[in-house]
């Protein structure tokens, strides 16, 4: 409470206050240095996403700015949150916002992502809760997609992790085998325009 604060952002950047509790975002509260009681988060989320897709089962760990709690009482959301179609809707419901085409989500847009009811697969979680524990890849080496070559001529061939986790998505939406291919396709397109504009940008 006694020590010199520098403020790195805001209106007040750059500025000098004595005590922590005095800067702008601790004054409102009495016990300014108190985190609250926090209960653990079902998963979490990183914030930033590149070519690789990772929402994390949670085993003890509290999110902070860089990660975002996932809280739910449907232990299935987490084998969602992991699924292709999930990587979809996170690519055209996110911006791209820093460097190498990351993208950098808000908790905004991680909040306002669609996802299936949670009950459609708690059924078929329950018996197979290992499902969410996959290995995790670049989207390309997952979904057996070739970068260099057009997505449109090729047949997506998933690993047989990402395929089990996605079966269990696509088979209660009654997606075809061409609706399945084309969730493949158009996520690896998404992903490579966003990396691959800014490689040619940083170029």
């Amino acid at each position: 409470e006694q020590q010199e604060v520098t403020i790195k952002q805001g209106k007040e950047k750059n500025q000098s206050v004595v005590g922590f509790q005095n800067k702008s975002t601790t004054t409102a509260r009495n016990s300014w240095y108190s985190l609250g009681l926090k209960t653990l988060p079902l998963a979490i989320i990183p914030a930033g996403i590149n070519d690789i897709y990772k929402v994390f089962l949670n085993s003890g760990c509290l999110a902070d700015k860089r990660l975002y709690e996932v809280r739910s009482s449907h232990k299935s959301i987490v084998l969602i949150l992991n699924s292709s179609l999930y990587h979809l809707f996170q690519e055209l419901n996110s911006r791209v916002g820093l460097g190498e085409g990351l993208l950098d989500l808000t908790v905004y847009e991680v909040a306002s992502t669609l996802i299936i009811d949670p009950k459609l697969v708690e059924e078929v979680l329950n018996q197979d809760f290992e499902l969410i524990r996959t290995s995790i890849k670049s989207v390309f080496e997952e979904y057996g997609l070739n970068p260099n070559l057009p997505f449109a001529q090729q047949t997506p061939n998933p690993t047989p992790a990402r395929k089990a986790v996605d079966d269990v998505i696509f088979n209660a939406l009654g997606l075809s085998q061409l609706e399945r291919d084309e969730v493949y396709r158009a996520v690896c397109q998404l992903v490579f325009e966003r990396t691959s504009k800014a490689k040619n940008k940083g170029a």
